[in-house]
């Protein structure tokens, strides 16, 4: 991963914006046989439009109470985010995006269900990989030998969506996000590339995933059982 710096904050981005072999195939896949020439058609124009990036800080956490934790002085207003980050000396809020690029290119294929639903898949790939890549610079860059998890705005009840008015907050403010990597998010506190997730990563002494505090058990992607 490439990383740059942008102020007091972080830019990470693929070193190259490429297919390994077996992603290509799994994503080739996805065609019927009579349309593999239009999906390889997608995936070539998606790798040259593909800009996936984190943006990211090293920050650290002040003083709390059960409601409250400030990081970086600014304050987050979740009573899991509190639990879980009160008292630690370092955390990594980010913001993920596929890319407005990316999104861009998505759009001429409004209208055309099946190729629809291959861009979206396209752009939820390189949103994963630029993650994987950036969740590997955090372990081996900061010496993380605990369990690396995040917490994520409006992924579970007691950090509700409306989480990220503080997240980009955290990260300079929600012109210098839209600045930095094109990512907005709407009055609904939807973000803008849909391909987009925020939260604030960090090390845990145990294993803990949102999906423990999550009410849907037939969630497809759920990671970890639900804590009763």
């Amino acid at each position: 991963m490439k990383i740059t710096s942008v102020g007091s904050f972080l830019l990470g981005t693929l070193e190259e914006v490429n297919y390994p072999e077996k992603d290509y195939e799994r994503l080739a896949a996805m065609a019927p046989e009579d349309y593999t020439e239009e999906l390889e058609e997608m995936l070539e124009e998606a790798r040259c439009a593909a800009q996936p990036v984190v943006l990211f800080g090293v920050c650290t956490t002040g003083k709390q109470d059960e409601q409250v934790v400030y990081v970086n002085d600014v304050p987050v207003r979740s009573a899991l985010a509190a639990e879980k980050l009160g008292g630690r000396n370092r955390c990594f809020p980010y913001i993920g995006t596929c890319g407005k690029s990316l999104e861009d290119w998505s759009g001429k294929y409004k209208g055309d269900p099946l190729a629809e639903y291959w861009a979206d898949e396209i752009k939820k790939y390189f949103l994963g990989r630029v993650l994987v890549e950036f969740r590997t610079h955090l372990k081996e860059s900061y010496h993380l030998g605990g369990h690396l998890t995040a917490l994520n705005p409006g992924s579970i009840n007691s950090w509700p969506i409306s989480g990220q008015e503080d997240l980009f907050a955290v990260l300079g403010g929600r012109e210098f996000v839209e600045e930095q990597i094109g990512v907005i998010y709407t009055d609904s506190y939807l973000m803008l590339p849909s391909k987009s997730v925020s939260g604030i990563s960090f090390e845990s002494e145990v294993f803990y995933e949102n999906c423990q505090y999550c009410p849907l058990d037939k969630c497809p992607n759920r990671r970890a059982a639900r804590i009763s």
